[in-house]
């Protein structure tokens, strides 16, 4: 995966939708994928993942939680 995914803006928050512009394009999504403070102007970037890349990614960060539980912060 690159760190480098296509920039979106924010175009409209209403209730529980937020219109992005990609590119010259609207979407709207569901806000609950977004931070839950976002606003309009704000900037983010897209990445796509395939179901086997997001799952493995999902186990890694609760890994990482779960180890920085019992571990502590160092």
């Amino acid at each position: 995966m690159t760190t480098s995914g296509p920039v979106c803006k924010v175009v409209n928050v209403f209730g529980k939708y937020v219109v992005l512009n990609i590119n010259g394009h609207k979407l709207e999504i569901n806000r609950e994928f977004l931070p839950a403070n976002v606003k309009v102007d704000q900037e983010f970037r897209l990445f796509f993942l395939d179901k086997d890349e997001a799952s493995l990614k999902e186990k890694n960060l609760a890994k990482e939680i779960l180890e920085e539980i019992l571990n502590g912060k160092e």
